[in-house]
């Protein structure tokens, strides 16, 4: 069984061999320089090819269709890639959000500074912060 730790870092490296893809570093077009098929691809356990791969959990579609990556099959350019890229990035932080049970467990940033996803705590410290704040402004509107 594939772990939620896994997943997460299926995307992960997928992000960055997109991001590959768009300085024309690496080939596009292949599943087996690709994490997530490598992780997913023709598990044999369904009739899906791309069965519990977050992109088809999130499009309902095999082989990344529903994704900017067709618009980059049918003209390689860099900004296809890229598009496809930042779509990999924002379905990491919708996969990472929900968490493990598939609810929003934990909340994730990209810093463009250090270039890396960075957590911004449980949604229980998150909301414990903003109780901690809101007593502190009751408090001074008294």
């Amino acid at each position: 069984m594939i772990t939620f730790k896994q997943k997460l870092t299926a995307i992960k490296g997928s992000i960055k061999k997109w991001d590959m893809v768009s300085h024309l570093e690496t080939d596009g077009d292949r599943r087996s320089n690709c994490p997530l098929c490598t992780l997913y691809w023709a598990k044999g356990l369904t009739a899906s090819r791309c069965c519990d791969c977050p992109i088809y959990e999130k499009t309902g579609e095999e082989e990344c269709r529903g994704t900017p990556f067709y618009k980059w099959h049918c003209d390689k350019t860099s900004d296809n890639a890229e598009a496809f890229r930042d779509w990999l990035k924002d379905l990491y932080i919708e996969v990472s959000e929900k968490g493990e049970g598939g609810e929003v467990t934990t909340r994730w940033s990209f810093d463009k500074e250090s270039k890396e996803w960075v957590c911004d705590g449980t949604m229980e410290e998150r909301i414990e912060k903003l109780e901690k704040k809101m007593k502190i402004c009751y408090r001074r509107i008294k």
